[in-house]
This record gives structure tokens, C-alpha cells and sequence, in this order.
């Protein structure tokens, strides 16, 4: 958090969340700011992707099984 007051869920969570806390968190459930306590509010969001192996690929022309 840049500046301001929050409440962050991630999926069942909560978080309190004021300038300078972090949260590092898995991307692929529901999440996202659920209440502004505090404006102006600004905070950092960073994606990336996992290094591990990429996922196969279907040769062209390929159905499903």
C-alpha cells in the first residue's frame, strides 16, 4: 500500500491493509479490494507469471480427448 486504507479479500480472507503493508498472495481465486476506508488510496499491484515448465502444447489440427 502506497497511501490510504483498505480492506483486501482473497477468497474467505480479509485484510487490513494501510501504507506500507504488503501482501503476496496466489492470483487464481477471487480477490480484489472490498472496501476503501481511507482516499485517496494507491497501492502497487505486480503479476508474474511461475517459471516451471510451460504448459504442452496441441499439435495443430488436434481434438480434444
Amino acid at each position: 500500500m502506497l497511501a490510504g486504507r483498505m480492506v483486501f479479500g482473497h477468497g474467505a480472507y480479509e485484510y487490513a491493509m494501510e501504507a506500507g503493508d504488503s501482501l503476496l498472495l496466489d492470483g487464481e481465486g477471487p480477490h480484489g479490494p472490498l472496501e476503501l476506508l481511507e482516499l485517496p488510496n494507491r497501492f502497487l499491484a505486480i503479476s508474474a507469471k511461475s517459471a516451471g515448465r510451460p504448459k504442452p502444447q496441441r499439435p495443430a489440427g488436434a481434438r480434444p480427448s
